[in-house]
């Protein structure tokens, strides 16, 4: 009896453990990092609308400097995509539209997701897409009113804006995979579950990718990533700008 009893205790205890939270899935890891702004700051752009009065500086308070970043995101390609990275999100992905301004200005998403812009403000907008007509078509959109659309092309800002409030704009992007991820107020961002591997980061801004990447390694370990923005932040021209148009298309 006495070495029944200890022969079912040494298999209790070489037995593996089947309770529990699940092993993390191999192969995967962490890519995180940080956007810093260069030392001389970022070159303030053309201003667009002006108002009645033309800005003065305030002479008490310094004005703050421009920070691009809640304009950008980050994206990897290049490397081993796992099964699923190119999956639509499956459920729509809600860009919030506040009385002043969407709350989101630059939203990524993977190509074939839809897209509802839900307006949570007070005021009505006439939202279009002026480079896409086919986009977000219908009557102005009130208070708790939804409009939705599904993204297509791949690398291209689908832009919108308010017809009766023109700083009133923000931008979609579709990406092929799900390997990017929008920066925090600090430039800090994250992306989970990458495959091990080479990969290559770029930095997108408003209307294209910035001219600066890097080259990085992802490990079992996790990755860290540090990326300076340029002065001048002057965008490459996107796929779709850069492709001639021939036939009937060309005097559209």
């Amino acid at each position: 009896m006495c070495r029944l009893m200890l022969a079912a205790a040494l298999m209790m205890v070489s037995a593996p453990r089947s309770w529990g939270a699940p092993p993390a899935a191999s192969g995967l890891a962490l890519v995180e990092g940080e956007i810093l702004l260069p030392t001389k700051g970022v070159e303030e752009p053309p201003r667009k609308y002006l108002g009645f009065v033309a800005p003065i500086k305030n002479p008490i308070t310094p004005i703050r400097p421009l920070d691009p970043r809640p304009e950008c995101f980050v994206f990897l390609e290049g490397g081993p995509e796992a099964p699923g990275a190119k999956k639509p999100a499956d459920s729509p992905v809600v860009m919030e539209l506040g009385t002043v301004s969407f709350h989101v200005p630059v939203l990524p998403v993977v190509v074939g997701s839809t897209v509802e812009i839900k307006n949570v403000g007070k005021t009505t907008h006439p939202i279009h897409a002026p480079d896409k007509k086919d986009l977000f078509e219908g009557p102005p959109i009130g208070t708790g009113g939804v409009r939705s659309a599904t993204l297509q092309v791949p690398e291209v800002a689908a832009l919108l804006l308010s017809r009766d409030s023109p700083h009133v704009e923000g931008r979609i992007v579709a990406l092929p995979t799900r390997y990017f991820a929008r920066l925090s107020a600090s430039g800090s961002f994250k992306i989970e579950d990458v495959p091990e591997g080479k990969w290559t980061i770029k930095v997108w801004y408003r209307d294209g990718w910035l001219p600066i990447t890097s080259t990085v390694q992802v490990s079992g370990k996790g990755t860290k990533i540090r990326l300076t923005l340029p002065e001048r932040m002057e965008v490459q021209a996107s796929q779709e700008s850069q492709e001639p148009k021939t036939g009937s298309a060309a005097g559209k």
